[in-house]
Order: C-alpha cells, then structure tokens, then sequence
C-alpha cells in the first residue's frame, strides 16, 4: 500500500472519520452516541476537501490497519440499515417513461441543493457512495450470518448456502476414489464387493479316473458350503464370497483333491476334474436280456458307494472297505434292479455278466385243474406271481389287454359265477393291477368285448343284461377311466356292425336295425366322447385298417370308400381283391406299432415306424398267433401255439432272438371286432 501523503488532521477532521467509521462498523463507539446517531449536512459540509483523492481500505477479520487512511471494516454494517436473511442482489432499475418537456424554468439544476438542505460535499458523498455500492453484499451477508447465530446454545447453526453441495461433490470424490482403488487392487476389490453382499457360485464336473464315468455323490466343499455331484458328476455351490479360497472334493474310496482357486463374479466354472480310486474295484459287464446290447449309465450301488457303466456296459465299482459279505445293487432307468449277494474273497477283477430286463411284467392266463388264475412274470420268466386267482366258474373265452404302458391288465371272464334270467353265464370286467393285486370289477353283463386302451381309458361294448333283441339301445359303447373309476357312455345302438380304435380316435358304425332312419352312419369321436364327427353319411357294415393311417369301409350296396386317418371325409374307392383287417398295437411312447400278417403262408410280425411311416420285419424264430401288447418301447409280447403247447414270447427290436416267458392258457386278446 502506497504511504499517505495526507496532511495532518485537525480534531474537527478526526471527529468526522470517526463518526463514518462507526456506521460501518459497530464495534466502533460513536464520539456522541447521546448527541447524534449519524452525519448531518453540517457534518460532512465541514470536512475539507484534500488535495489527494480519499483512500479507504476495507479490512477484513485479523487485518491491522498500516496507515491512518486505511479504515478497518471487519463485517460492515450501516446502522439502521433493515434486516434481512438473504443477500438480497441490487435490482435493476428499469427505463424510466419519457417525460413530457416542461419548461426550462420549471426544472430544477442538478447541481442545484434542494430548498431547505445544506449543500453536499462531492468528496465525501463519493466516498460514502462507493462503500455502499461495492460492499452491500457483504454487509448484508455478515448481517444474515449474525442473525443467524443461535441465541439459545440448543439451537443448531444454520449451514451456509452451498455447503451441502460441498458435502456431496466430497462424498461422490471419495467413493470414485474408493472404486478407484478396489478396481486396482483385487483384495480391494473383493472385500468391498464382499462387504456390500455380493456372492458368487462355482461349479466343477467330476470323473472317475479308472473308468471316465461321472461320479455321483462326490462332495464338494468351500467356506463351510457344500454339495454333492449328481449323475452327471456335477455339482455347483452357490453363496460364496469373492476372492481366494479352496475347494476340496471327497469321496469315499477315492483320493481327495484340494484346489486353491480364486472366485470372482458370476458363475466360475472349474471344468473338470479326475479322481483316482485307492479302494478295491468290482467289475461288471451290463447288457439287455433279450438283445445281448450294452446298457449304457447303469449304476451300481452298496451302501455310499455308487458307479455307472460306459458305453461298453463295462461298471466298476470302488469300495474302501467292505464287510466281508456286502450287496450289491444294479439298476437303469426302465428295468428290473438286479441284486447280488457278495463276500470279499471274490477277485475284484473277475469280471461279472448282469442281464436286465424291462421293469414291467407280463400278465397272463393259467388253467389249474378248470380254473383259470392271473399271473405275472418278467420277460426272462423269473418272478412269476399270482395276481388273481381263479374261482372256478371261468370258461376258456377270456379276454385280457393289458396297458400299454401302466402296470394295469383287463380281464373279461365269467369268474363271478353269476347268470342271467336264461341262466346264461354273465362276464364281468376285471381291472387288476399287476404291481399291487388289486382288482376291481368294473362291470358285469350278458357280453362284453374289449376295443382297446386309449390313454387312461378303456373302451368296452357291453350288452344290457336281461335286454330283449330288438331293444334299439341294448348294446352301450362306453369309456372306463381306470384311474377315476368312473364309466361314460359314449354311445346305444341296438347292435354295433364294428367298431375299431386308431389315430387316438374311436370309429364306430351302429347298425340300423330299430333305430330311426339316417341315424346309421360311420362317426368318430375323442376316447372322452367329445368331438364326434360324421365321416362317412350311409350305413357301414365293415372297417378294415388295411395300414396303420387307412381304413378301407364297406356299405350296403357292396360299396368301397377309402379314409386317411385326420382327413374330414370318407372317398369312394374301387372293391379290394380281399380286404384284410389288422390289429396294431402302438408302443408306450407311440413312436412304434406292431401287428401281425400273413405273407407266404406264414405268420410274420412286423413293426411300423410312424415317423418315417416304413415297416419291417421282426425276424423270429417261431410263428407268432396273435399279438399280445408291449412291455417297454423296445420289446414286444406275442403268442405262439406249436407242438401243443401254448406260449407268450419276447422279442427286442434292437435284436436277438426271442425268449419264451411262459407257457399260458389259450385266451383272446384284442386281435378283432366281433358282434355277438
């Protein structure tokens, strides 16, 4: 600051700055605070002008004044000035409206004093002017932030404009910091994902060293989580914290693995791992009964141990220390669990032969001594069981159709004993299950024949006991759901000239005898009795399925129409040479069909494949009779009749010869339509 070359002050002129000094600043006292709270006119008229141009210097807090000139303001503010709690900007003045021009005489000068006031020193006016202006925001500012200052030491101070926004651009710098550094450092990195919650899964595909097969039941553990492999060998452990850590596989009989691995976001596949057997192994070729064929993922278990067999059907199973007599057990997914008893002075590298068969039994008829029991055997014979035993009063025209899929068989029969009022013999209808020799009667009557299977139901005619001939609804077409025990009937007529079952729908042709005319026509509906449609509008007397997806129709009239299964209506064809009618009998999984024809003078079984819509010939080597149904999607049940002896065989479509299961009764099964 330049020094000041001010002359000396008198009292007068001393007096004068000390009054502007306090009404700047408060802390100042006022010369004559009794006398006068602010300048006059006379006051400042007073002041003498100086030579130089007056230096004011505003201090701030803690600033000392260097020269008499400089006049410390610390937090200035005019006495009286009014209160606020804002700093309030200095508005802008608007434009004012031109004035109308009034005469010169009538406008004052404007260095002229208003009447009545002392003139104004230029000088000091100035000076007061110029603190105003340049300083009024921070009087105003200091003035708000006294006012804010709490009286009462309970009430909180109020925070400067601003400072939140501080706060916050703080915060936002120091977790941008914080992401900084954890993505540089991976331990960061990972305790602060780890501290917000964040967790991961790992999962790891384990074998068996000596043979390449997954191993089920393999533990898998980190961080006190744990699984177990299965069937696949896989295993996941979900809920892991991120970073280092160490997994550790076990498995009775196997060598244990410890891996230290690192676990970061998302699903960190470990692929795949080997485990070397340290127990004694027990070898075992697996293959299917009747085709001789490699049965691939069967497992064999004794107590926690457990393997499966490769493509080869070769299983080894690894045991750490076996009883000296200990089971084992063998199994795969549709057949019969095979057991063995086994001691420990076996050679574990003796290799042992196991033959499966389809989990399913066949049912079938036996005569003792005039009666006539239900038994059920597997298709190498072994187990055979009686279900229902006989009562005595069947007679040898039985009926039995067994479920294409559900261990469940029908039988018609005269077993109950009871007779009409012509003392005729009445059937009954017996549904038996061949797992828990339940059986139920469903229904008895004068007749009843079997249609076939459809889903759930079965589809059965009965005739109405005690009915005369001419009754028009003494013949019933009805559904029997097994599983609901409840029967619908689907349709009456006084007889049915043939009714057949295929493509998931039932045909049907009522005769025309005592009904109303034109109500004899070929319909068709769902097995629920839904959706019935008209295919053919005349009355029909024959169906014959002629291929799997064609029903060729005979009519009065000696007549011939063609219909393709799923198409709307019957077309007129030309008379066949000599039509025949076949029973086929679709698989489980409907993929299949099989019947049986006659070509060269013998009967042959053939097999139909739905998708491709070929055939071929299932060679055998006996002849087979009839059909007799399916006991898995790849073997075939069917009746032979030589040298006097009456037997049901199997047969694998995946080849082999065929295998008698057992000798049986002659009985009927759901080769043809036949009316009464």
């Amino acid at each position: 600051m330049a020094k000041n070359t001010q002359p000396p002050k008198d009292e007068k002129t001393a007096a004068l700055e000390q009054k502007v000094k306090a009404m700047m600043d408060p802390s100042v006292p006022d010369p004559k605070p009794a006398a006068k709270s602010k300048l006059d006119a006379a006051d400042l008229a007073a002041l003498p002008v100086p030579k130089e141009p007056l230096k004011i210097k505003i201090l701030r807090d803690g600033e000392e004044p260097t020269t008499e000139a400089d006049i410390p303001l610390t937090a200035p503010v005019l006495k009286g000035a009014p209160k606020v709690t804002e700093p309030v900007p200095e508005p802008l003045k608007p434009k004012e409206p031109a004035k109308p021009e009034t005469p010169a005489a009538e406008e004052p000068a404007k260095d002229t004093p208003v009447e009545g006031e002392p003139p104004e020193d230029p000088i000091t006016a100035h000076a007061v002017d110029d603190i105003v202006r340049n300083e009024s925001d921070v009087v105003l500012a200091a003035e708000d932030a006294k006012r804010n200052v709490a009286t009462d030491g309970d009430k909180p101070k109020k925070k400067k404009p601003g400072r939140g926004k501080r706060i916050l651009k703080l915060f936002i710098f120091l977790l941008f910091i914080g992401a900084l550094v954890a993505g540089i450092t991976p331990t960061s990195r990972y305790y602060a994902l780890n501290t917000a919650g964040v967790r991961a899964k790992t999962s790891i595909h384990i074998l068996d060293q000596s043979t390449q097969q997954p191993l089920k039941n393999a533990k898998l553990r980190a961080e006190g989580v744990e699984a177990l492999t299965d069937e696949n060998g896989d295993a996941t452990l979900d809920g892991l914290k991120l970073g280092p850590t160490q997994l550790r596989l076990e498995k009775v009989g196997f060598a244990t693995i410890t891996k230290n691995v690192t676990i970061g976001w998302g699903s960190n596949p470990m692929g795949e791992e080997k485990m070397t057997p340290t127990g004694a192994q027990y070898a075992f070729m697996v293959v299917d009964y009747l085709s001789g064929k490699p049965i691939v993922k069967a497992e064999a278990t004794s107590g926690q141990a457990n393997a499966f067999s490769d493509k080869k059907g070769k299983l080894l199973l690894t045991l750490d220390k076996p009883d000296d007599k200990f089971e084992i057990i063998i199994t795969a997914a549709g057949r019969r669990p095979e057991k063995f008893a086994m001691t420990t002075s076996q050679k574990p590298e003796d290799e042992k032969l196991v033959k499966m068969v389809p989990s399913r039994k066949h049912a079938y008829s036996v005569e003792q001594g005039g009666r006539f029991d239900l038994y059920a055997a597997y298709a190498d014979g072994k187990d055979a069981k009686l279900i229902l035993k006989g009562t005595g009063s069947e007679t040898e025209d039985i009926t039995l159709a067994q479920h294409p899929s559900d261990e469940v068989v029908a039988m018609v029969s005269t077993r109950s004993g009871k007779q009409g009022k012509d003392g005729q013999l009445l059937h009954d209808l017996t549904v038996v299950n061949t797992r828990t020799k339940q059986a139920k009667t469903v229904q008895t009557a004068d007749q009843i024949q079997l249609v076939g299977w459809m889903s759930e139901r079965l589809i059965y005619v009965r005739v109405v006991p005690d009915t005369k001939n001419d009754d028009p609804q003494r013949n019933r077409l009805v559904a029997y759901h097994y599983k609901d025990e409840t029967n619908n009937q689907l349709a009456a007529a006084n007889y049915f000239n043939d009714i057949i079952t295929a493509g998931g729908r039932i045909y049907f042709a009522p005769s025309a005898a005592h009904q109303e005319p034109g109500t004899a026509k070929l319909y068709s509906f769902s097995p629920d009795g839904t959706d019935k449609k008209t295919i053919l509008d005349q009355s029909v007397w024959n169906l014959f399925r002629s291929t799997y997806d064609h029903i060729l129709i005979s009519t009065s009239g000696n007549k011939w129409f063609d219909y393709a299964l799923g198409d709307p209506m019957a077309q007129s064809t030309d008379q066949p040479t000599e039509p025949q009618s076949y029973a086929f009998i679709d698989s489980p999984n409907g993929k299949k069909s099989f019947w049986i024809e006659k070509r060269d003078g013998k009967n042959v079984l053939l097999v139909h494949d739905v998708a491709s819509g070929e055939a071929k010939t299932l060679v055998t080597k006996n002849e087979p009779e009839q059909p007799a149904g399916w006991l898995s999607n790849d073997v075939i049940v069917y009746r032979v009749s030589e040298g006097g002896e009456i037997a049901d065989w199997a047969v694998s479509l995946s080849g082999g010869e065929a295998k008698k299961i057992a000798t049986v009764a002659d009985t009927d099964s759901l080769e043809s339509w036949y009316d009464y």
